[in-house]
């Protein structure tokens, strides 16, 4: 807009209301103000708004202040100021510019911003917040009715475009999914909740205070006609910035509101997705205006506060908060544990061979990146999740399957771009000559298919794996996995497969201080082929994790693939290299695990974060094999492929890549690890701490002979759980801790997760 000089709005103001003394400029978003300080001692705050296309709003303005005044008894508002003329305003002209020239009452008090914040002064600004809207709720709306404005709550999707602007990725996630929650769950709940004139932007510099009480709320330049909560939600947003404990503030603000002016159930519920939505609008319109008015302080004043309570807010489950304002008010809704009619109708119809955590389960309702939230209020810290790869409900992958859901689903029988467009940018991930995708639904179906591939190409079905691998649940991945067919249940090891002592350089024959110990490792493999030629078979393939899970996280020693890579190919083989929980960026150091070994295999089997919790997966391999597979029998999986899953994998390679989460991986598993290795010097029970970027283990043992602790990794899961972190284990002997984590998880969520285990291993010295 510009400024103004005092010497400019003097005369006018002299001219048309007939004061006169010394103007101070004050901040403002798009007013230009002033506090004018009469010699009578007297104050006013003196608005310029440049143009008269809102003359209309400003007399609603008025309009809501007198009926205040007049049934608010010490009414804590500016009263406007008549011009000589009886107007509530003047249309004056400064250097060929219109403005609107408005007077009103000086209000004194300190600012919320820069007072001491208690118990007390939330409880009556809620108090002044309800009193105020319990008597414009009688207030006709006027011209305010048809007031379609940015910043009014219930159009906060008006805002959604400015998110661009936000250029910490992070932040702009954040601000994204509360945009997006806002429209998919609260938007069609707004039409039936109760509407009024509000104030809509009772924030911290908007506020006095004085005595410990609310003395003035200034400014009413962005009354709209909205639902009432939303008054509520927006001063709840800036009262709550910089709290420690947001939620148990909130509640004294409630309070005081609900004394005044009782609130119902209904608009509780969504009260903390409001906030969210306000932090969201906030920091979407700082980054606007820092981007286009760098000089100008108030425009970005907020925003480092409002971006800390972003952090803070997604951490809160909205169970909890509901149920703390709820219980404010007095309504009781009591959560408790998991409904024993779940867990009943769950054994009753469910196979149940299905597992579940936890000697209590959890019952999750809803979920947000590396947090998921509990029915009974509580938020967890999600740190074995690998498969919501870019996190839980991010917005760009909900959003992309949403669309392309109400667009064309069907299958690769037709032609769609989506299914080309997808292939070649996977493919573009993968180094030549891999360049061929066979899109397939499960990570157990690609294992398979990768199978089939080399009994085809190859004429051979033996195998070559690791011990204790898991490579699928489908017959033939059973076959490869001695994870399930040596475990519980299990009929032992099929005559076709061969099984490799797991490379472990802390545990296994040859550790980590030999140099030579992936070529050792690897001699198993020519020992076994050798095996294999003399009965007059072949071997058709070896198939390997690049960091080996279920075995315990294990990374391979360097030259391990490199050194069995050569033998299987002399002898006729394929390398099949398992990415189902390694791939797309976890490591840090590569995008694919197998990079880590300097190698590049002849099929690659991809799964699990694919699709960040769609059922998405595929074979990668090279065009010589592809065409050696094409004998004519069709290939075809119904839904492998499909447009929907398409755009939902091209979205995580796309997130990806503008959150740079590979780099992030690396930068917070390194932090992580070495948090990790900090807590080993001083608990001997952890015995090892291994792995890449989010891909990590923790192998805890009894003593010095590295007897497996497994009675205490059970112990210590169950424990965490309990602090509200969520681990499971992993291992020959399950002693190890598996952390894959979410890739936004962060390292303040490592500092925690250190932290927690720091207080319960020293439960068990």
């Amino acid at each position: 807009m510009g400024t103004l000089d005092s010497w400019q709005i003097l005369p006018l103001i002299e001219k048309y209301f007939g004061l006169s003394g010394k103007p101070v400029a004050l901040a403002g978003y798009e007013d230009i103000n002033f506090r004018l300080s009469c010699d009578e001692g007297k104050s006013y705050v003196v608005k310029l708004t440049e143009g008269v296309r809102m003359v209309d709003f400003h007399i609603s303005q008025v309009h809501i202040l007198e009926k205040l005044h007049h049934n608010y008894e010490n009414a804590p508002f500016p009263q406007p100021v008549k011009s000589s003329n009886g107007n509530n305003y003047e249309v004056v002209r400064i250097d060929d510019r219109e403005f609107v020239l408005r007077v009103f009452t000086w209000l004194e008090g300190d600012l919320f911003a820069k007072c001491v914040r208690t118990r007390e002064l939330y409880t009556d600004l809620g108090m002044v917040l309800g009193k105020m809207n319990k008597i414009l709720l009688k207030v006709e709306p006027g011209l305010l009715n048809d007031r379609y404005y940015e910043w009014d709550l219930q159009n906060a999707s008006l805002t959604k475009p400015l998110i661009k602007y936000i250029t910490n990725p992070v932040n702009r996630r954040m601000a994204q999914y509360f945009f997006q929650q806002f429209e998919i769950f609260i938007a069609p709940v707004l039409p039936h909740l109760r509407k009024g004139i509000i104030h809509a932007d009772a924030n911290d510099y908007n506020l006095l205070v004085q005595e410990n009480k609310i003395s003035g709320l200034i400014d009413f330049g962005d009354s709209v006609y909205s639902q009432v909560i939303n008054e509520l939600a927006i001063a709840l947003t800036y009262a709550l910035m910089g709290m420690e404990d947001p939620v148990d503030w909130a509640k004294n603000v409630v309070t005081g509101y609900h004394k005044e002016l009782p609130l119902e159930e209904k608009e509780l519920d969504i009260l903390y997705y409001l906030i969210g939505t306000r932090l969201a609008v906030s920091i979407a319109h700082s980054a606007l205006s820092g981007s286009q008015r760098p000089e100008n302080e108030y425009l970005v004043i907020s925003e480092k506060p409002a971006v800390d309570l972003l952090h803070k807010w997604i951490e809160i489950n909205p169970n909890q908060f509901a149920d703390a304002v709820k219980e404010a008010c007095g309504f009781k809704r009591p959560r408790s544990g998991v409904p024993e009619e779940i867990l009943t109708k769950r054994e009753s119809y469910v196979n149940p061979s299905l597992s579940i955590s936890y000697e209590t389960p959890i019952q999750m309702v809803k979920a947000a990146f590396q947090y998921m939230y509990s029915s009974d209020g509580k938020t967890y810290l999600d740190c074995v999740n690998n498969i919501c790869h870019v996190g839980h409900n991010h917005p760009d992958i909900v959003e992309a399957a949403c669309r392309q859901m109400a667009t064309l689903n069907t299958n690769t029988r037709y032609l769609y771009d989506e299914l080309s467009n997808y292939a070649m940018m996977l493919a573009g991930k993968f180094p030549e000559p891999l360049n061929v995708v066979y899109f397939v639904n499960s990570g157990s179906e690609a294992g398979d298919l990768a199978q089939q591939i080399v009994r085809e190409v190859t004429g051979q079905k033996n195998m070559m794996v690791v011990k204790h691998a898991y490579h699928g649940n489908t017959l033939a991945g059973i076959d490869a996995s001695p994870y399930k067919h040596d475990g519980k249940g299990g009929h032992g090891r099929p005559g076709h497969i061969y099984k490799l002592d797991i490379p472990d350089g802390y545990r296994g024959r040859y550790r980590y201080d030999d140099p030579e110990a992936g070529r050792k490792y690897a001699e198993e493999a020519d020992i076994v082929i050798r095996q294999i030629n003399n009965a007059d078979e072949g071997l058709g393939a070896f198939c390997c994790e690049s960091i080996i899970g279920c075995g315990g996280q294990v990374v391979l020693p360097a030259g391990y693939l490199k050194n069995i890579y050569a033998s299987v190919r002399k002898a006729g083989g394929l390398c099949i290299a398992d990415e189902v929980q390694v791939g797309f960026g976890r490591t840090g150091h590569a995008f694919w695990g197998f990079e880590l070994q300097e190698v590049v295999p002849d099929i690659v089997v991809i799964g699990k974060p694919m699709g960040n919790g769609h059922p998405l997966a595929a074979v990668v391999t090279t065009a010589e094999i592809a065409d050696r597979f094409n004998t004519g029998m069709e290939f075809f999986s119904s839904f492998g492929g499909n447009p929907v899953s398409c755009v939902i994998g091209k979205a995580v390679l796309e997130v990806i890549e503008d959150e740079n989460l590979q780099d992030h991986a690396l930068k917070t598993g390194e932090a992580f690890r070495n948090m990790l290795q900090e807590l080993q010097q001083r608990y001997p029970v952890i015995g090892d701490v291994r792995g890449y970027g989010l891909f990590i283990g923790v192998e805890l043992i009894e003593d010095d002979e590295k007897t497996p602790a497994t009675s205490l990794a059970k112990q210590v899961i169950e424990a965490m759980k309990e602090k509200q972190i969520l681990l499971t284990t992993d291992g020959l002997h399950n002693n190890v801790l598996k952390i894959k984590p979410p890739m936004p998880f962060d390292i303040s969520n490592a500092e925690r997760v250190v932290s927690e285990l720091d207080k319960v291993l020293s439960e068990y010295r």
